[in-house]
């Protein structure tokens, strides 16, 4: 539910309510969240977001089950000058970054205190003018402070691996590792992609 103008002119309230089931190679995880978000825009370029977040998580890995109750604090900003909206559309100027803090209270099979810290930035140089020849730097790097690696809940820990972090591999196949092969996850993850994108003709194109 999105009830946008709330407040201000700029601003928007945002709540979600979701349910999740899905079996990945580091885990099993059948979940429920609530959550409340605050977002503004402050300008053409910049905006950023409050919220709070209840998390009702059962999680399994290496035959264990855990349930853990969670409750977040995300606090955000971002940048964006490409001036694409379209989520379709691929950017080919411009700039884009966001940084991410999330302080959360674990309770049930942990009770801990932990922050997840990520930021993540992108920029785009077209050398033709015409957005057929794009070069794309893209990097991030997260950290989760509080805690020992497997204190947390895993679906909390940070992976690599898949298009959002290294294309080539797996989705959460790079880092540490079980004894079976099995992903550990981490409690830091850095990354960084340099792509060159090519329009071939009007239909076509290639990326390496």
């Amino acid at each position: 539910f999105v009830r946008p103008l709330f407040l201000a002119p700029n601003q928007a309230l945002e709540v979600n309510l979701s349910g999740v089931k899905q079996q990945l190679e580091a885990y099993d995880q059948v979940a429920e969240t609530v959550s409340a978000h605050l977002r503004r825009k402050f300008s053409d370029f910049w905006s950023g977001g409050a919220g709070l977040s209840l998390m009702y998580d059962q999680v399994a890995q290496q035959g264990t089950t855990r349930l853990y109750q969670l409750v977040g604090v995300p606090v955000s900003a971002s940048y964006n000058s490409t001036g694409t909206t379209d989520a379709l559309l691929d950017p080919v100027s411009g700039v884009r970054a966001s940084a991410a803090l999330t302080p959360t209270q674990s309770f049930g099979a942990s009770s801990l205190t932990f922050a997840v810290l990520q930021a993540s930035a992108s920029t785009y140089v077209d050398f033709g003018s015409d957005g057929r020849s794009v070069l794309a730097l893209r990097a991030l790097v997260g950290s989760i402070v509080g805690g020992t690696n497997l204190e947390l809940p895993p679906d909390q820990r940070l992976y690599a691996g898949g298009s959002a972090t290294v294309r080539g591999y797996a989705y959460q196949s790079i880092g540490p590792q079980f004894p079976d092969g099995s992903p550990v996850g981490a409690k830091s993850v850095n990354a960084a992609t340099v792509e060159f994108r090519q329009r071939i003709g009007e239909d076509w194109g290639a990326a390496t």
